[in-house]
């Protein structure tokens, strides 16, 4: 593709650009999940990241969720698609069909967890 020689290590991201919500929105699709999920404020949320991330720490446990993952999976997100489209590759599915595919086939998620 004209990159040169060597190996060159892309963070693929499809068209369309999805922002995080509509990206967890089609893999609840694709699960057949109910389409809103119970509201928790993202104050709240920091709060309790940043309680069982002091308490693990005294502990000298991890906790479940940092404030870093709270804020990130918080932020509305768009990811951009435009250097993927301009490498020239094309991608075997559409984005919101490989979501789909991913979801119910490798997650192997339930609407109660992960089936083993």
């Amino acid at each position: 593709l004209g990159f040169g020689a060597g190996t060159h290590l892309f963070n693929y991201a499809d068209a369309p650009d999805l922002t995080m919500t509509e990206f967890v929105s089609a893999i609840r699709t694709a699960l057949d999940l109910p389409a809103a999920i119970p509201a928790r404020s993202r104050a709240l949320m920091t709060a309790k990241a940043a309680l069982t991330q002091a308490v693990a720490a005294v502990g000298g446990s991890s906790s479940e969720w940092t404030v870093a993952q709270v804020q990130r999976f918080c932020s509305d997100t768009r990811f951009d698609s435009s250097r993927a489209l301009a490498s020239g590759f094309t991608a075997p599915v559409p984005l919101v069909e490989g979501i789909a595919r991913y979801a119910r086939s490798d997650l192997r998620w339930t609407a109660g967890g992960p089936r083993l």
